[in-house]
């Protein structure tokens, strides 16, 4: 949504979370509208499984609108040059880059930010931050007590 709605303020778009892309991809074939060049980051593209002639949609449809993908595997880039000929130029393989992780990122600022806050709102979302050490305890405990809720009611496999 963020993409759509400032689309007018960027030259370029990179979009690391491929579902957001692909879904991109998606609203913009029912409803055209104009985008900056988009480029994204992507590893869906596996020819075994049940879901395979949808995955080939998907990446079809985002070889139609995006200005690059960016594969992880040098092989899916390879299977993606074979299935779709025409479209080399815009496919891409990059060894997948190692980011150091960072524990102290000041993000009170942007949690107090107008535009964020209005958006959360829009989306019925609170505003809710936590340091790794509490949503490891947050997702623990909510996973221990869906997992009672799971057993009581009697459809947790054995």
């Amino acid at each position: 949504m963020y993409a759509i709605r400032n689309r007018k303020k960027y030259d370029a778009i990179f979009i690391w979370q491929q579902m957001i892309a692909y879904i991109l991809f998606e609203i913009k074939r029912f409803i055209p509208f104009k985008i900056p060049p988009v480029v994204f980051f992507t590893f869906i593209y596996n020819s075994d499984t049940i879901f395979r002639k949808y995955k080939k949609h998907m990446v079809g449809n985002a070889l139609r609108y995006a200005k690059g993908i960016i594969w992880d595997s040098e092989e899916i880039a390879d299977a993606v040059k074979t299935d779709f000929p025409t479209s080399g130029s815009k496919n891409h393989y990059v060894p997948t880059p190692i980011f150091e992780v960072v524990d102290d990122v000041p993000v009170d600022k942007s949690l107090d930010d107008p535009d964020y806050l209005k958006t959360l709102a829009q989306l019925d979302q609170p505003a809710w931050y936590q340091s790794s050490e509490d949503y490891a305890r947050w997702a623990a405990e909510m996973l221990k007590a869906e997992r009672a809720t799971i057993e009581r009611v009697g459809l947790l496999l054995k």
